[in-house]
């Protein structure tokens, strides 16, 4: 049985007792990880269990590069969705989170030369020369999730303001890297990029909120 199955079984096993709850309520949020909604609930005075999901639509940047000799378009698609444990030591709306996310958080570029290059007495033109193609996602889908806070959903106010600063263990991302056309092999130095990726283990996750107890 997946990873992916476990965790999605447990999300829904644990839902409907959210709704059931006598504390509980809605907020949303947007931050690094996109726009998000979650339902939060108190499992003890001091111990809240948080359920939800954070979303970006793919966003698609094209420019220039190399003084207008290489153009590119970037994509990027953020999704996550996880549950979180917010233990609060004080009385103090200052919170110590951790859960797991469910990680399908993606990005893409295509870079191709704009200009014709001439060696000896042969031009290459563009459509000629190809095309380089990088993918990038997350070394493991299943991320934990470390970090701070600040408010409590469930806490006295009816209205709060939510501030969450922690980060996704990623475990290196990994890079795909292909080519087309004459500049092709360029995509074998795929291997020596990953070796530089390889140092990244954390997705900073920054996030604000807006909660209403029901």
């Amino acid at each position: 049985m997946s990873k992916r199955f476990l965790l999605l079984a447990t999300l829904l096993a644990l839902f409907p007792s959210l709704i059931l709850a006598q504390n509980f309520a809605l907020s949303a949020r947007v931050g690094t990880l996109g726009v998000g909604g979650e339902i939060t609930t108190s499992l003890t005075p001091r111990l809240n269990l948080r359920l939800g999901g954070h979303y970006f639509p793919t966003y698609t940047f094209s420019g220039t590069a190399i003084d207008g000799d290489v153009a590119y378009d970037l994509k990027a698609k953020l999704l996550s969705i996880g549950g979180v444990l917010d233990l609060y030591p004080f009385k103090k709306g200052f919170r110590l989170s951790g859960g797991v996310y469910y990680n399908l958080n993606k990005a893409e570029g295509t870079g191709r030369p704009t200009r014709s290059y001439s060696v000896g007495s042969t031009t290459y033109g563009p459509d000629r020369l190809g095309s380089l193609t990088a993918s990038l996602e997350a070394g493991q889908q299943l991320s934990p999730y470390a970090g701070i806070g600040w408010g409590n959903a469930v806490g006295k106010s009816r209205v709060s303001f939510l501030i969450d600063i922690g980060a996704l263990y990623i475990d290196r991302p990994v890079l795909e890297f292909t080519g087309e056309g004459l500049i092709a092999p360029t995509a074998e130095q795929g291997p020596q990029i990953q070796e530089d990726l390889d140092q990244i283990r954390f997705y900073p996750v920054v996030a604000l909120g807006l909660a209403i107890r029901l």
